[in-house]
């Protein structure tokens, strides 16, 4: 996808027929990083209003860490770290005739300082990453429904609506004080939604088990199908888990 702006030309990789795995899964990072730490005044707010909630429900230890991540917020916005322009410049093939084939931090800075150069600031950046990504995500829902299912996380979709069907019995009751169904599932949600430790130092922090994890599980991949993961596409990559997959089931009932 070639995408103008001004006298400029961004080209972007934006389907899993041309984006590389090893592009996508350091995309998935900066995206998760975004979600669940981020960079802004509203984030900061997010993530101590989740404390809060943890709070309430006894939950200290969760409380703790989403506290844990609220700093990280805080440092993020210091150091003018913006994850959501980091998953943008994933994502980005070419700027004008200079093209981005390596995504080190470093390599990525310079490809934000560039996009902010021609004019196209975090906000157009971030807008222009949602479509891109909505794309993305149709594909993989479409082509792979077994690694990525339609309606996302089924058990907290059915404990949500628990929860509203709570909160209208109380309405049609006219029962003001929250009842004690009401927290035992608000808890539920919570437990199933705890918070990930971001802090690279700390054991067992999500941004090594991204990447050490998946570099491992790669392997197993390259290993049993000897293809190269540096030129492998998304597509590619799941099909091959796909057809992986169906090989060891085959095997196991012979």
């Amino acid at each position: 996808m070639i995408y103008t702006h001004g006298k400029h030309e961004i080209e972007l990789f934006d389907s899993i027929h041309n984006l590389p795995i090893l592009r996508f899964q350091r995309f998935n990072k900066y995206q998760m990083i975004a979600c669940e730490v981020g960079n802004t005044l509203s984030d900061y707010d997010q993530r101590m209003s989740k404390a809060l909630q943890f709070m309430q429900k006894g939950m200290k230890d969760e409380a703790i860490q989403e506290l844990e991540n609220c700093r990280q917020t805080v440092f993020n916005a210091l150091n003018e770290f913006t994850p959501s322009g980091k998953s943008f410049a994933m994502l980005v093939k070419r700027i004008d005739g200079k093209v981005y084939d390596t995504f080190s931090p470093d390599d990525l800075d310079r490809c934000l300082i560039h996009l902010e150069q021609i004019g196209l600031g975090t906000a157009d950046a971030i807008a222009k990453l949602r479509e891109v990504k909505k794309k993305i995500e149709t594909e993989l829902v479409v082509y792979y429904p077994v690694f990525f299912p339609k309606n996302g996380n089924k058990e907290q979709t059915i404990l949500r609506v628990k929860r509203m069907n709570v909160l209208l019995d109380q309405v049609i009751e006219n029962r003001e004080d929250p009842s004690d169904e009401l927290f035992d599932v608000e808890k539920e949600i919570l437990e199933n939604d705890k918070p990930n430790i971001w802090n690279v130092w700390k054991t067992g922090n999500m941004e090594r088990v991204l990447e050490v994890d998946f570099q491992k599980f790669a392997i197993s991949v390259m290993k049993h199908t000897g293809q190269v993961l540096d030129n492998m596409t998304t597509f590619t990559f799941y099909a091959s888990v796909d057809l992986l997959k169906e090989e060891t089931k085959t095997s196991k009932k012979r």
